[in-house]
């Protein structure tokens, strides 16, 4: 139904852009709790992973050799052996 006066087709839009400013209002509060659940289960995988290379340096810790550590030792004995 057009509105013809111009004053209350003012006051229409006024109200129809008040409705759909609520609406983008809504949608961005509900991306906002998405994102903020997003986060908090990335943080929590995070943590997951930090424990899980907290736990193998741990591990390395209690036998006496890091993971990736070259033992001088070793490396003598198996240049030994190549050229034998």
């Amino acid at each position: 139904m057009p509105v013809e006066d111009p004053e209350e087709q003012l006051e229409h839009d006024t109200e129809e852009l008040d409705q759909r400013i609520d609406r983008v209002g809504e949608h961005i509060d509900e991306s906002r709790d998405k994102l903020k659940a997003r986060q908090e289960d990335a943080d929590e995988i995070g943590d997951e992973d930090a424990d899980a290379i907290g736990d193998e340096e741990a591990d390395d810790a209690q036998d006496g050799d890091p993971a990736g550590f070259d033992d001088p030792e070793e490396v003598d004995e198996l240049d030994v052996k190549e050229e034998e």
